[in-house]
């Protein structure tokens, strides 16, 4: 459950352009949005930050989504955040995702690029309970 009106949802993706246009697609629809670009500025973010939501790629530079996400998940304040993963790379980013058996219960979703604005907007409302 959000912990205040204007959930934070911490995007992690490389792409800056990317970031760009799904932070504007989130802060049209009330959100507050954090950004960093790998696994390791993501895992700094979540400890600042502790945000309700993270979107994260899952091929970065630096660290990966995946490892990135287990180092959050390891750590007892955040580690019933959902996640959203998504990548360009269709079923070798669904082969990948799978493999997320270790990174707890809390809820873990998985979308492909490029995203449909409204499938984001119905998952992220859905993973914070703002539906």
């Amino acid at each position: 459950m959000p912990k205040n009106e204007h959930p934070v949802i911490l995007i992690v993706d490389d792409n800056t352009d990317f970031r760009t246009m799904l932070t504007m697609s989130l802060q049209q629809e009330g959100y507050s949005v954090i950004e960093a670009r790998n696994g390791q500025e993501a895992i700094a973010m979540t400890e600042q930050e502790l945000p309700d939501l993270i979107m994260m790629d899952l091929q970065m530079p630096i660290l990966n989504g995946l490892n990135a996400a287990q180092e959050i998940r390891d750590r007892v304040q955040s580690r019933d955040i959902p996640i959203i993963f998504f990548s360009a790379y269709g079923s070798i980013g669904m082969e990948l995702f799978m493999q997320i058996d270790s990174l707890g219960s809390a809820p873990i979703e998985y979308l492909t690029k490029p995203l449909d604005p409204q499938q984001v907007t119905t998952m992220v409302a859905s993973l914070l309970n703002r539906d």
